[in-house]
């Protein structure tokens, strides 16, 4: 949906500049945008809502054994993956250790809840304090990233243990809150596994009905 996805190279080109910009635009008023339901897409540039996704991005990959936490796809040996899941499995290992690599260069200081305690306790006042829990600093920097018109903010979905909610807020949102795309959203990738797939069961129950 994106003519320039969100990806890790984005994530990592300046993480201390990010900090230093998420710093800079909250000690001003205008992007702050309190309540935790203001927009104001128009924002985007001056209050540097790319670096409030990047921030948040950082601080859940590389610490607190966030990469460790990260969701991964997995196929058991018993299980006969296909060279297409093998392939996405090699792949994802790949980028995991990428990450690691990245995330062991960076400065402790850049983690927000030990290290950037005041900049935390101005995060978490952007939310209704009866919503967000005090470990919901990384969801409250991409929902107010998607309310200051951050693109790849504006996509992220409600999901445990994250429960980020920017759908909500960025330019695609009725189309993202939509009966049909939350229906859409149910339903499996089509993929050549998927098919054979789906003839093998129906050919299963053909022969149930046979015997029938």
């Amino acid at each position: 949906m994106l003519d320039q996805p969100l990806t890790f190279g984005r994530i990592f080109a300046d993480p201390e500049g990010d900090l230093a910009r998420v710093q800079n635009a909250l000690s001003r008023s205008e992007c702050r945008l309190e309540n935790g339901t203001q927009v104001n897409w128009k924002l985007k540039e001056e209050c540097h809502a790319d670096a409030f996704m990047n921030y948040a991005l950082i601080n859940r990959f590389c610490f607190n054994e966030g990469i460790d936490n990260r969701e991964r796809t997995y196929y058991f040996e018993e299980d006969s993956p296909t060279a297409e899941q093998d392939r996405l499995m090699w792949k994802e290992d790949l980028e995991n250790a990428w990450v690691r690599q990245e995330c062991e260069r960076l400065e402790p200081t850049l983690e927000l809840t030990v290290h950037q305690l005041e900049l935390y306790e101005l995060i978490m006042s952007l939310g209704n304090p009866e919503k967000y829990r005090l470990w919901m600093s990384g969801r409250l920097l991409i929902d107010h990233a998607a309310r200051l018109g951050d693109d790849a903010a504006g996509l992220t979905q409600m999901q445990s243990p994250y429960h980020e909610e920017g759908y909500k807020f960025g330019r695609f949102n009725k189309f993202l809150s939509s009966l049909p795309w939350r229906e859409l959203r149910r339903k499996e990738e089509p993929s050549p596994d998927r098919i054979l797939r789906s003839f093998f069961c129906i050919g299963n129950l053909r022969e149930g009905s046979d015997q029938v």
